[in-house]
């Protein structure tokens, strides 16, 4: 049956379409087979497929799409159980010891350390030995300077006097203000005078005025002159700083009379 030529324009569209589209096909089926060599199972290019590039802009989304989603899905593969076990065993085995070696060279360090403690302490322990001994016998002998110090009392040359009241001891200090609040009397002027004359004769005491008047050495302001204040200020019987004054006041002052065979102090 002939098919006219108005019958062909209307399937095709356009006159000679048909033929250029099967010659088409067929050209590019030729290359294939002459490329391939092998029965035409090469796969046809881009350029002879008409289809546009990856790098086009013609490429539709619709097209990406399809194509991506042929791609098929990467598998992740687990990583070997081997890396686990070298790990694990490096933390168990250090230097190439076992755990049984490396467990035992712990407690061997434990127990020098131990060791080296214990001789620490024993050093420590010796050296404090040694300062208890050295503070005892320096102890000792400040109680034997003081003993030599109360010996010199009652003071009667200004030599004494100089040695004595220098009193950098405290335990001296100390020592002999206890001594002198243990002596008492009946009246605040006895006990004033009976501290004051524990500590200086009379023939001391003609060198000497409270106040330092009339060319006098001036002994308020000694450690001896304190130290007698402060061991007869007390409570019981009352005794205050200006009875003490008034009562070593008169007492200078009578040292200078006639000697007397009872000493006025």
């Amino acid at each position: 049956m002939r098919i006219s030529q108005q019958q062909k324009m209307k399937r095709t569209g356009k006159p000679g379409e048909l033929g250029r589209s099967n010659s088409h096909k067929l050209s590019v089926a030729g290359r294939l087979a002459n490329k391939s060599g092998n029965g035409g199972n090469a796969l046809p290019t881009c350029s002879e497929l008409m289809l546009p590039h990856s790098n086009s802009d013609a490429q539709s989304d619709d097209s990406m799409d399809h194509y991506s989603s042929a791609t098929p899905p990467v598998s992740v593969v687990p990583k070997s159980s081997s890396t686990t076990t070298k790990r694990s065993s490096f933390v168990e085995i250090r230097n190439g010891e076992s755990r049984d070696e490396f467990l035992q060279r712990g407690i061997i360090t434990i127990g020098h350390d131990t060791r080296d403690n214990n001789v620490i302490g024993a050093a420590l322990l010796e050296r404090l030995d040694r300062i208890e001994t050295a503070f005892v016998a320096m102890k000792k002998s400040d109680g034997d300077a003081d003993e030599d110090f109360m010996q010199m009392l009652p003071l009667n040359s200004m030599y004494d006097f100089d040695i004595f009241n220098d009193l950098k001891s405290k335990s001296m200090s100390q020592r002999l203000k206890t001594h002198l609040i243990g002596i008492g009397g009946n009246s605040p002027r006895t006990i004033v005078r009976s501290i004051a004359r524990r500590l200086m004769t009379n023939e001391l005491g003609k060198s000497f005025s409270w106040f330092g008047h009339r060319n006098n050495k001036k002994l308020a302001d000694t450690n001896i002159g304190k130290v007698i204040i402060a061991a007869s200020v007390r409570n019981t019987p009352l005794i205050t700083e200006a009875d003490v004054k008034s009562t070593m006041i008169d007492m200078l002052r009578h040292c200078k009379d006639k000697r007397r065979t009872v000493p006025v102090l």
